[in-house]
């Protein structure tokens, strides 16, 4: 039998092989930023359409009701003791009352508009003396609680946020879509920064606007836009540790707003998170207004300002004032739904005055968004 010496078998040498697997790591390094672009490209264009259906929902609502939903109700129904029942206890928001044209029917029809949204308060003395509100009431316990995937950019967590029970219940439904109140500065002399009541946009507490009040234009005007779901913080956190979509400071109550009181201000460390409910109006939740710009890099900035010698049926419900900027987790901006149900990117960059002016309902402002 003939024997070959020398003869190598084919294969790869250790060396070679360390080769390939490190130019198959950098292929590997190279690709996962463009499949991760491409995966929240399909996330915001999702969002977008979200807003597109919210937006043919509104123009159902006023094709079947002549106008459209206020920010919050804030109507106390016949019957109730006004002082244990304030407007915000029957604060029902925008969502929960055009559900109905969001194939949500059965949602809607576990809810009941006409009576109030949150227990009575308790304590005594109104809730500038100390005083709160009950838990929810036990009938709409269940729906409060229930996920609307179409009230949830994909960006972003899709869960409930409360980590700790609030008014009796241990889980919310959340909500990244807000209603646009307004550029967030006043409409006349006597109405505060940031108010819902009496506000330049389309939305606002009480009253009712139809689109032909926006005279500015409805491919002009801002309808809505996204925030972002938010996570528990220590007031006592400094800011620097803080995240400006997850986090908002807390105006004192005794103080009007302005954006000197909320550079000032602390974080808020309460349970009561961006985005923690859909169904109540609420500028932590579901409102927002365009006094700071998409993304800004101011936190936004909650505050119950009471209004001596105003009645609180008028300028006071909890949470009735603030600044709170459209923000998203897309880069660059964030999606915005005009007046005629189109929806848009709208810019981070976009100016300070051109973004108030697309705000507005009938400010005749000449500065189409870019």
């Amino acid at each position: 039998m003939r024997r070959h010496h020398g003869v190598k078998k084919p294969g790869f040498t250790l060396v070679e092989l360390l080769v390939v697997i490190a130019i198959i790591g950098i292929l590997i390094a190279l690709l996962l930023p463009a499949v991760q672009a491409a995966r929240e490209a399909a996330r915001r264009m999702q969002c977008s359409h979200h807003l597109h259906q919210l937006g043919i929902a509104l123009h159902n609502h006023h094709s079947v009701k002549n106008d459209l939903p206020a920010a919050h109700r804030a109507i106390i129904s016949p019957g109730y003791d006004t002082s244990i029942y304030n407007a915000y206890n029957f604060s029902w928001s925008v969502l929960a009352e055009i559900s109905p044209y969001m194939e949500q029917t059965s949602v809607y029809n576990q809810l009941d508009l006409t009576k109030p949204c949150y227990g009575p308060l308790t304590g005594g003395g109104g809730y500038e003396g100390g005083e709160d509100y009950s838990d929810f009431p036990s009938e709409f316990a269940g729906v409060f609680a229930t996920v609307i995937s179409s009230f949830l950019c994909p960006s972003d967590k899709g869960t409930s946020v409360i980590t700790e029970p609030v008014y009796g219940n241990d889980t919310l439904g959340s909500t990244n879509y807000v209603v646009c109140t307004g550029s967030g500065v006043p409409a006349s002399a006597d109405v505060p920064y940031g108010t819902v009541w009496r506000t330049n946009g389309i939305f606002m507490t009480r009253i009712r606007q139809s689109f032909a009040s926006v005279t500015d234009g409805t491919s002009n005007t801002a309808m809505m836009s996204e925030g972002t779901l938010g996570e528990k913080i220590s007031s006592d956190t400094p800011r620097a540790q803080a995240n400006l979509r997850l986090h908002y400071v807390y105006s004192p109550s005794d103080q009007s707003l302005t954006e000197a009181t909320c550079d000032a201000a602390s974080l808020n460390g309460d349970k009561y998170v961006k985005g923690y409910i859909w169904f109540a109006g609420d500028y932590r939740a579901t409102m927002y207004n365009h006094f700071y710009t998409p993304n800004s890099r101011q936190f936004d900035c909650i505050s119950n300002y009471f209004l001596p010698n105003v009645s609180r049926q008028e300028y006071w419900s909890m949470q009735s004032y603030g600044f709170h900027a459209a923000r998203s987790w897309h880069t660059g901006g964030a999606n915005l739904l005009l007046a005629d149900g189109s929806a848009r990117f709208a810019s981070d960059t976009v100016s300070q005055d051109v973004w108030r002016a697309a705000a507005t309902r009938n400010g005749g402002e000449a500065a189409p968004l870019p």
